[in-house]
């Protein structure tokens, strides 16, 4: 193999090589031997025939596979002994054809290599919501309503929309064979539309001690798959009959549900409702992270990588620009390449970090990942299966899954502050809106330029400016996060 020429362009390689008859006629020996292992010649045993009876028959078919393999052999070891890592692909094209030569020109772009710096200067803050005695209070008033205090009272007499009936239930399903299910105090809230309609609707005007018989249509897509779809014969035996009533003191609700007075009660409430918010809170430090690193670096990367990835941000984009009902200028299209880029950046940045870390994803992890992405399409589950079964489409989860694993890595190791906040203002840092297409301007009317969308949501120091709420005054940004993807 002789390298003929070759040019640098950044990460972009281009090399013009000539290969030599040996290494054309080893290539051809390797795709003889290989066939000579399939095929089945008269009077040789299968995979014994003689190497020069294969070319014979064979030769001139395999011509084209042997000038494929010498090229492939030959860029593996231009790429060992230049220690080259290629993103994607390479182009290979046969340029010339002699009796005792070949010369094919090689196009690729290269990974591009960086040195990690130093993040130990990196503050995260923590925006820890704070939950308001109102949001406690309404939480505990919607509790109050699902979990209402049921009263047996001897003045009613028929089972009324609103009311609760308990009742033994004895299905009978239609087949050759009929099948009956017994179900015993069975509490059916009548109205309530998390039942099956036909239910509390065959119990209306039963009364304590009355058989009411009555058909059940169950949905297709009930949760019982022995019931779902079929229409089922219902004898009902009614029980008893309770009507809502009023709990006597908070201290008997906090009972209801396991408590032993209301202010344990209020107490669990405030821990639910922060828990909740909880997922947003790590979802705004890893974004913060991710948006001071990006800083720090500003390496080229592969076009051929960034052509594709901008497909994916552009489209994103395009999508909100008809919501809004704003054009995608060539502008916006510039904007995107750069969030493009940054976004791939960040992704070798993971990757290196990854590798120097030593952390990977299991085969384990990308099958829990699997099995919780099925559980996210109830009736679907199989097909998510069979569709992440294959290496590629896992190989999109283990982006994502490595890339939380070095994030909290690197949360671990970060100086955090606490910004107590409402849970308002939370909320609002995580639905800052696109602004690629907002009229922004300084303050002697001029358009203020316009920089590459970022999601900090970082506060503002003491003395800089604040709304008239009184909240912090921040331009609002739009955030595409990384995937981890871009490296493979």
């Amino acid at each position: 193999m002789k390298i003929l020429d070759k040019t640098t362009d950044g990460l972009k390689r281009c090399y013009n090589i000539r290969l030599s008859e040996a290494e054309l006629d080893a290539a051809m020996n390797v795709k003889l031997a290989q066939t000579a292992k399939k095929v089945r010649l008269d009077g040789f045993r299968p995979g014994k025939a003689p190497p020069d009876v294969v070319k014979r028959i064979y030769g001139a078919a395999l011509e084209s596979e042997a000038e494929e393999h010498a090229v492939t052999v030959a860029v593996g070891k231009i790429l060992k002994d230049e220690k080259l890592k290629i993103s994607l692909d390479y182009k290979a094209d046969i340029l010339k054809k002699e009796p005792k030569a070949l010369e094919f020109s090689l196009k690729f772009e290269t990974i591009p290599v960086f040195e990690l710096k130093d993040i130990s200067g990196i503050e995260i803050i923590r925006h820890v919501a704070e939950i308001s005695p109102e949001e406690v209070d309404d939480f505990l008033k919607d509790m109050k309503k699902e979990r209402k205090k049921w009263v047996e009272d001897d003045s009613v007499r028929e089972i009324q929309e609103g009311y609760r009936a308990t009742v033994d239930l004895s299905l009978i399903m239609s087949g050759k064979k009929p099948k009956s299910r017994e179900v015993g105090d069975v509490s059916v809230i009548i109205g309530d539309e998390s039942y099956v309609d036909d239910l509390w609707k065959g119990l209306l005007g039963g009364k304590v001690g009355e058989v009411k018989e009555f058909s059940i249509n169950y949905p297709a897509d009930f949760r019982d798959k022995s019931l779902a779809g079929q229409t089922v014969r219902c004898r009902a035996l009614v029980k008893k009959i309770s009507v809502p009533g009023e709990y006597e003191s908070d201290d008997e609700f906090a009972g209801s549900v396991g408590h032993k007075d209301f202010e344990e009660t209020k107490k669990w409430t405030e821990s639910v409702l922060k828990s909740k918010y909880d997922p947003l809170t790590k979802d705004l430090m890893r974004r913060d992270l991710m948006e001071q690193m990006a800083d720090l670096y500003d390496f080229e990367v592969p076009d051929n990588m960034v052509e594709i990835e901008l497909k994916s941000v552009s489209r994103k984009i395009k999508e909100e620009a008809e919501k809004l009902g704003k054009e995608f200028s060539p502008d916006i299209m510039e904007e995107c390449v750069k969030l493009t880029k940054r976004r791939i950046r960040l992704g070798f940045v993971i990757a290196e970090i990854a590798a120097k870390e030593k952390i990977s994803v299991s085969a384990g992890e990308i099958s829990k990942a699997v099995r919780n992405l099925a559980l996210s399409y109830p009736g679907h589950e199989k097909k998510i299966i069979e569709t992440y079964s294959d290496r590629a489409a896992m190989q999109s989860l283990a982006g994502p899954i490595l890339e939380s694993k070095v994030v909290d890595l690197l949360l671990s190791r970060m100086k955090i502050t606490d910004h107590v906040c409402s849970t308002a203002e939370l909320i609002a840092l995580d639905e800052e809106p696109f602004d690629f297409f907002k009229d922004e301007s300084d303050g002697d009317g001029k358009k203020a330029e316009q920089k590459t969308p970022s999601r900090s949501a970082r506060p503002k120091k003491s003395g800089e400016e604040k709304s008239t709420s009184g909240k912090t005054a921040r331009k609002k940004k739009v955030d595409v996060p990384t995937n981890g993807e871009n490296n493979g």
